[in-house]
């Protein structure tokens, strides 16, 4: 009357085995895709800036104009989490490719509201508004941000 556990098993393994494929394969599309491509500016952005990062003595890291090399901010060990995580992955990614890790990275706020952050070696483009809008500040602010008194 009853089956054996194993019999029951055994005819459940194609199924459980199209799942593991399935998730398999999308968990694998999703991470290969990286960050979608943005959406078609609609005119120039509202404020742009080159940013440049150095890191620096004890862990510490400056956040640089890249147009006049002006200093605007520095973030000590533990500061910055979002925005070293975000740097971290695209500086990954340069080496990858082969890119120059000291070239300088677009920050630029748009009409719709949008707040980008671009790596043209890569042609890689984090929306930061997807991250949170505290997180998308972390960066926002370096658009006005000024040179940093020594």
């Amino acid at each position: 009357m009853h089956r054996s556990l194993a019999a029951h098993l055994a005819d459940r393994i194609p199924g459980i085995g199209i799942a593991l494929l399935l998730t398999t394969v999308l968990a694998a599309v999703a991470l290969s895709g990286g960050t979608a491509s943005p959406q078609p500016e609609a005119g120039p952005p509202l404020a742009m800036r080159s940013l440049r990062f150095a890191d620096l003595p004890q862990g510490a890291i400056a956040v640089m104009d890249a147009a006049t090399g002006a200093t605007l901010a520095r973030f000590g060990p533990g500061e910055g989490g979002f925005l070293r995580g975000g740097l971290r992955g695209l500086v990954r990614e340069r080496r990858l490719d082969g890119g120059d890790a000291a070239a300088p990275f677009t920050l630029a706020a748009w009409r719709d509201g949008r707040l980008t952050f671009e790596d043209s070696m890569t042609g890689r483009v984090l929306e930061l508004h997807a991250y949170g809008q505290t997180n998308a500040e972390a960066f926002a602010q370096f658009l006005t941000a000024r040179e940093m008194q020594p």
